[in-house]
């Protein structure tokens, strides 16, 4: 085994490590010396999960005669008892990801950050994910979600920061730090931006700020719709001339103010590169004026836009069983798209529910395809329309 690489993942507890036949004891130091020290340099990946607490104070210890010079990744997990602990690997020449969950606001992070190229943060105070992030300059993916706020209240980014490859950025959270806000708006710069993802208020204005710095390099855009952000939403649209992939989240049910917004008008259609469309829901509940409005939508956007609409992903949160049956006239607009080379998906629970739209006679008619509030999967807090 001299030449294998090593993906190690511990279940980190407090206590002794017991053998089975209970006469021995394996103490935290012999096994530390055993895994770490002697097999160091051939860690691929390095992922501790629930109190690391016992470990972290002792991997700095290893690079005093060795190195982690095969590591690649390192995820460490500690959600809801934040580690305290100085965390340091400096001699990790391949190390690209990362993920954090939970550390303490006085925590210690020493990493090789300008190598890092993809990062995951959750559950930390926010000026610590700020500080964490401003480091890694040649990231090309972000994802960071559930931050705390922090106490210091003190700035972090004070000066431009570009990150040159930075193409995802996945920002989950729902609430943003006044220090997220200045460095979003002020100081933050991805000129290569493709995919991004906010969960966030849209009222506050950084999203769309950002947005509107990068209009040509974004492909991909997610996020949840709120009617009282569709007015702000269509000057932001406008710039997105690029934009290919659109995914958007509504409660319950897909939004009569979402197919209005995203139907393109002859003299300046917006999204004009628009290819994919996801529309997420938590009910399939579709009245007739919905269906009309869904299909007008669609078709508009394969005749006056320069590119054709070419995928439609409807997503819900419901077993699939509760998918059927579809209205008629849905079920014929599905048909006509799909003769017309459309491509049409129908997801329940993130899993693809296959229907034959051109030959759909086992699809029962009924007025409305609907579900009823007891079907729905509650995986996400309620939002207001």
């Amino acid at each position: 085994m001299k030449a294998m690489m090593l993906d190690l993942f511990i279940d980190c507890f407090r206590g002794r490590f017991i053998l089975s036949d209970g006469d021995d004891s394996l103490t935290q130091e012999d096994a530390f010396n055993a895994i770490f020290v002697e097999n160091a340099d051939k860690l691929r990946v390095l992922g501790m999960r629930m109190w690391p607490e016992e470990w972290l104070p002792h991997l700095e210890k290893v690079q005093a005669t060795t190195s982690f010079s095969h590591l690649e990744e390192i995820w460490i997990k500690s959600p809801g008892a934040g580690f305290e602990e100085k965390f340091s690997i400096t001699n990790a020449p391949r190390l690209r990801k990362v993920e954090l969950v939970g550390a303490a606001e006085s925590a210690v992070i020493v990493l090789p950050w300008p190598q890092i190229t993809h990062l995951t943060l959750s559950d930390i105070p926010s000026d610590l994910c700020l500080k964490l992030l401003i480091q890694c300059t040649n990231l090309e993916h972000f994802t960071c979600d559930d931050l705390m706020p922090s106490a210091s209240g003190s700035s972090i980014a004070n000066d431009r920061v570009t990150f040159p490859n930075l193409k995802i950025f996945h920002y989950l959270d729902r609430e943003l730090s006044s220090e997220w806000r200045e460095a979003m708006g002020r100081y933050l710069q991805f000129p290569v931006l493709e995919s991004v993802i906010w969960r966030p208020d849209w009222s506050a204005g950084v999203e769309r700020q950002m947005l509107r710095q990068h209009p040509e390099s974004i492909q991909t855009l997610e996020f949840r719709f709120r009617r009282r952000d569709q007015s702000r939403l269509k000057p932001m649209f406008i710039a997105l001339n690029s934009l290919e992939e659109l995914k958007i989240s509504c409660w319950p049910s897909i939004k009569l103010s979402v197919l209005e917004l995203l139907t393109p008008q002859k003299k300046r259609p917006l999204l004009p590169s628009l290819q994919k469309l996801h529309l997420t829901a938590r009910s399939n509940e579709m009245t007739p004026n919905i269906i009309s409005s869904l299909l007008t939508m669609v078709n508009m956007r394969r005749t006056l836009t320069h590119t054709k609409l070419e995928h439609l992903v409807l997503s819900y949160y419901v077993r699939s069983f509760k998918l059927e049956p579809w209205p008629t006239m849905l079920i014929e607009g599905f048909k006509a798209l799909v003769r017309d080379g459309m491509k049409i998906v129908i997801e329940a629970d993130g899993e693809e529910v296959y229907y034959d739209w051109l030959y759909a006679e086992d699809i029962v008619e009924c007025s409305i395809s609907c579900t009823s509030t007891s079907d729905i999967s509650d995986t996400e807090p309620r939002v207001e329309a």
